[in-house]
């Protein structure tokens, strides 16, 4: 069985087999309304698996496959019908094909015959066991509106979107033939305009890579803290990026020169800035509408102290540091150790808030000292 990446829980080839609820759906222009949850990070929605649940399931439009966890496969008694080499979270493998007989989503639609790769190394949070692919809005006309906090489908035809950002082409197929697109739509950084891919599975605001971050010149901002992978990413502020007709301030992106995505060069618009708008499809268009709404910008949370850490034996070693960060003013320079530290308190602790003491007991080649770190604002 041939699945390239991550084939959607409702492909092309599977939407004669949705079929919709009457008496548990919200009628709304000949549409139907599946409700959603809005976290911090993640999109979900309540789903009945072989007429079991509900299970939250996160929505994922950077994957081409829905995903569950081999914990709630185990529970469900899901059979799996063959294996496919997909690559996920980096790791490139042959994963068991689950075949779900009956898939509800929020009791509203229903799909017989929905497939999911079952992992066991993805984390979906809160309280999540699996994940939907791009496809639950390229397949049908949709909208996601995250004020109302409602999933709309359009079976036929959907409500005009006159004062919406219409982009063209924006649903683009990646290597399977059989799986959902991706949507993708032109964001303005620096002095070129590149398509990004849009991920409502991701939950960092931006990653750039490739051309778009050449033209951004951020690389080499005077101010970065430490990102994946490795440490070797950068973590900067922009002033602004412009995306669906609408500029966002102050967007905090994740850089990498090569992209992590295969199939996303330029880079990815995450949960939090998407969540600030409007989504419909409408995919016998290949079009993507957006429109800003009135939800807030979000709470920006990154390592303010800018330092990446690894394990070394019972000790943690400084790898990177950032450049105009609190620990690079403290002189704490990569090779140093954290003594007494433990890994995740200590990297919970430097994503606190400006103005939290990080109190660090710090061996270097001059000796050991204790010092206390005031994380700041200073991207």
């Amino acid at each position: 069985m041939k699945i390239d990446r991550r084939t959607f829980v409702v492909s092309a080839a599977g939407t004669a087999a949705l079929a919709f609820s009457p008496s548990a759906l919200k009628a709304q222009e000949a549409g139907y309304t599946v409700p959603i949850r809005l976290t911090d990070r993640r999109v979900l929605i309540d789903c009945f698996v072989d007429d079991r649940g509900p299970f939250a399931f996160v929505l994922d439009t950077g994957g081409s496959v829905g995903l569950i966890d081999e914990k709630a496969v185990q529970v469900l008694g899901l059979k799996s019908v063959g294996k496919s080499p997909l690559r996920i979270h980096g790791q490139r493998r042959k994963y068991d094909m689950m075949l779900v007989d009956s898939f509800s989503f929020g009791g509203v639609v229903k799909q017989k015959g929905a497939l999911f790769a079952a992992t066991d190394n993805v984390t979906f949070h809160d309280g999540a066991i699996g994940s939907l692919a791009a496809g639950t809005l390229t397949t049908l006309e949709s909208e996601l509106d995250f004020e109302a906090l409602e999933w709309r489908i359009y079976p036929d035809e959907g409500p005009s979107r006159d004062g919406w950002e219409r982009i063209e082409n924006a649903l683009v197929k990646g290597g399977n033939e059989n799986g959902s697109s991706w949507l993708f739509a032109p964001v303005k950084v620096g002095d070129g305009v590149f398509p990004i891919g849009l991920d409502t599975g991701a939950p960092t605001e931006l990653r750039l890579s490739g051309d778009a971050l050449k033209a951004s010149g951020m690389w080499d901002a005077p101010r970065w803290t430490p990102g994946a992978p490795d440490g070797q990413g950068r973590i900067v502020r922009l002033s602004s990026l412009s995306l669906g007709g609408a500029t966002l301030e102050g967007v905090i992106a994740n850089l990498n020169p090569k992209s992590q995505f295969p199939y996303f060069e330029n880079g990815l618009v995450g949960l939090p800035i998407l969540r600030r708008f409007h989504i419909a499809t409408r995919p016998q268009e290949d079009a993507l509408f957006l429109k800003r709404n009135t939800l807030p910008d979000p709470a920006r949370n990154y390592n303010r102290a800018g330092i990446w850490l690894n394990r070394a034996g019972s000790d943690l070693e400084v790898a990177v540091v950032g450049a105009g960060s609190p620990a690079e003013k403290a002189g704490i320079r990569p090779g140093d150790r954290l003594i007494d530290a433990d890994f995740y308190e200590t990297i919970d602790a430097m994503h606190q808030d400006a103005g939290s003491i990080v109190s660090l007991k710090v061996r270097s080649k001059s000796g050991t000292r204790t010092i206390d770190l005031i994380l700041e604002d200073f991207l």
